[in-house]
């Protein structure tokens, strides 16, 4: 249920994504979670985010054709995943 205390996710997360299951999980369970919208929002952009990361790792692999094709290297989006 949408009200004061469960405000519905903001714009820029992905509708029905991780980000948004989070704010509403947050909200539904964290006492003041209004007060503190702007990092629970950060919070909820990083989850979107590392979860767009997983969703292309997922397809791509753990290791991809280097720049010059011959050889394997390991997918440089674990180093994005890592570094969010």
């Amino acid at each position: 249920m949408l009200d004061e205390q469960n405000p519905a996710p903001p714009a820029g997360l992905m509708p029905g994504g991780a980000g948004a299951v989070l704010w509403e999980w947050v909200h539904e369970h964290v006492d003041g979670a209004s007060e503190c919208a702007p990092l629970v929002e950060h919070l909820c952009t990083l989850q979107d985010r590392i979860a767009a990361v997983r969703e292309k790792l997922e397809v791509q692999g753990l290791m991809v054709c280097g720049q010059r094709g011959g050889r394997t290297v390991r997918n440089p989006l674990i180093d994005s995943e890592i570094r969010l």
